[in-house]
């Protein structure tokens, strides 16, 4: 599908949130919208929004946590730390990686308050990431989210890394199920469709904690043909990460 709902206004701001169901590769495409931010010279501040795991301040240090997980005090950090870092830093775009379940809760913070229209009047858009992994129930969260915020805009990344069995090596033909669910098919028409190849060596990063940027250094813990692999991955990611930041 052709990547639509495109904004690129260098001056317009971006509040970039990571959604999906728990095991999808949120943390990864989150490290990799900070990789491909700075390529790019965007500034980005991050925040963890998975207070229980920090998932994220466990590849950069500098992001920030907040607990964004139902502790009631949702209001507070998205609108005391989350929307102030966007609008008043001289950076252009904030990500939120949220955890598990908080996609719930932002969509319903965002709808209560009209963030969306709201933020327009600052020149800044929301924009929600939905990581999906091969199977129908990942669709629930992106299915809830796109019925209660349709006036955000919307990118859903495949993960094809996820792909097992037999599909680890037609990876596309794992999600064919998905792509041919005709109510999946209805609510991502003009959506952005990107798809994360499989990173190989995703698990070292894992291991060493290692943003894209620490694993590409000379010095980094990988060997010369894990870094050549790892930088080929974030050159596919390029192109089409550059039309959504």
């Amino acid at each position: 599908m052709a990547i639509a709902q495109q904004s690129n206004s260098p001056t317009r701001k971006r509040l970039h949130v990571i959604a999906g169901k728990g095991g999808v590769g949120k943390s990864m495409l989150a490290r990799a919208l900070i990789w491909a931010s700075a390529e790019r010279r965007i500034k980005l501040k991050a925040f963890d929004g998975d207070g229980s795991n920090a998932s994220l301040k466990r590849f950069h240090q500098d992001a920030d946590v907040v607990d964004v997980d139902g502790d009631g005090l949702v209001a507070h950090w998205y609108e005391q730390r989350v929307v102030p870092s966007l609008l008043n830093s001289a950076g252009s775009s904030v990500l939120l990686d949220l955890g598990a379940g908080a996609e719930r809760l932002f969509r319903r913070w965002a709808a209560q308050n009209e963030a969306a229209a709201l933020l327009q009047d600052y020149d800044a858009e929301i924009v929600i990431w939905h990581v999906l992994e091969p199977s129908l129930d990942s669709v629930s969260p992106l299915l809830d989210t796109l019925s209660v915020l349709p006036e955000v805009r919307h990118i859903v990344a495949l993960n094809l890394g996820l792909a097992r069995g037999i599909h680890t090596y037609d990876p596309e033909a794992a999600f064919k199920p998905l792509l041919s669910e005709p109510e999946f098919l209805e609510a991502a028409h003009g959506k952005s469709i990107l798809r994360l190849p499989p990173l190989l060596d995703a698990g070292l990063l894992d291991r060493h904690d290692l943003s894209f940027a620490d694993a590409l250094k000379p010095d980094s813990p990988l060997s010369i043909f894990e870094r050549a692999r790892v930088r080929k991955w974030l050159t596919t990611i390029s192109a089409p990460f550059a039309q959504c930041l």
